[in-house]
């Protein structure tokens, strides 16, 4: 009796940490550079659940072969309760490189990636 409750436990357990570790994965982060119409952008998004979550996006875009960023922008519902976190401009003529960081709270803790893109990025869709 004892060993079949240790047993459920430790299914119930395992059960829970996959689908905490599953939510957790749902959640995706990308940076795309030098895209169609000079878009460059860095996001976090729930796909395909489009659960809301808080979080944020920024990006860092700097002209290829210099050290110093043009700038840094932010998404414009940074630190909401949202499905998607979009940091980006269009306002590059020259190749960019695309930094970004992003972050998302679930189950109290609070999840961080960065990416990193000189390219359009398409396989991450």
């Amino acid at each position: 009796m004892a060993f079949s409750k240790g047993i459920k436990g430790a299914v119930v357990t395992a059960t829970a940490l996959f689908a905490s570790a599953e939510a957790a994965a749902a959640m995706k982060a990308l940076s795309r550079a030098n895209c169609l119409l000079a878009v460059n952008e860095s996001i976090t998004y729930d796909r395909p659940l489009f659960r809301r979550r808080q979080g944020s996006a920024a990006s860092t875009h700097h002209a290829q072969g210099e050290l110093r960023p043009r700038h840094v922008v932010g998404a414009a519902n940074n630190g909401a309760f949202w499905w998607r976190f979009r940091a980006y401009d269009y306002s590059h003529s020259e190749r960019i490189t695309v930094k970004g960081y992003h972050t998302w709270i679930f189950q109290g803790a609070v999840n961080t990636r960065h990416t990193y893109a000189v390219d359009c990025s398409l396989t991450e869709w």
